[in-house]
């Protein structure tokens, strides 16, 4: 782990990274849920992963569809490019490579998958880094 991250776990939550991870400076993780971050994976600078939304259900507001917290799991071997950011419920299959800038909000479920975009969608297959 790098300096300046914010790992923000609440009572609840459980976050785990995997071994020969690196996770680049000036990283967010806020998990109220919980996060897990399989092996051999890069975190570029600046990536905010999420678990919540904290859209709580109030008296007379919007209520949310769905829950407002669901864990996250990146698998093994990952690339996550700088400033990209990662929601509640997502889940990211080994081998996946993660633009920089994209806004994950749905899971990444066939493995060596590439995507980019806000919201991010596939953009390629079968890609492989090193």
């Amino acid at each position: 782990m790098a300096a300046g991250n914010r790992w923000d776990v609440g009572p609840d939550a459980v976050v785990t990274v995997g071994p020969r991870t690196y996770v680049s400076p000036d990283c967010t993780v806020v998990s109220t849920q919980g996060v897990s971050i399989g092996a051999d994976c890069a975190i570029g600078w600046g990536v905010q992963i999420v678990d919540d939304d904290f859209h709580r259900h109030g008296s007379g507001g919007h209520v949310p569809d769905g829950p407002s917290s669901a864990p996250i799991t990146i698998g093994d071997h990952v690339w996550v490019g700088s400033r990209a950011m990662i929601f509640k419920g997502v889940t990211i299959a080994d081998g996946c490579i993660v633009a920089g800038g994209a806004v994950v909000t749905r899971s990444v479920e066939e493995p060596r998958s590439m995507v980019a975009g806000s919201p991010a969608r596939v953009v390629r297959s079968d890609v492989d880094w090193t």
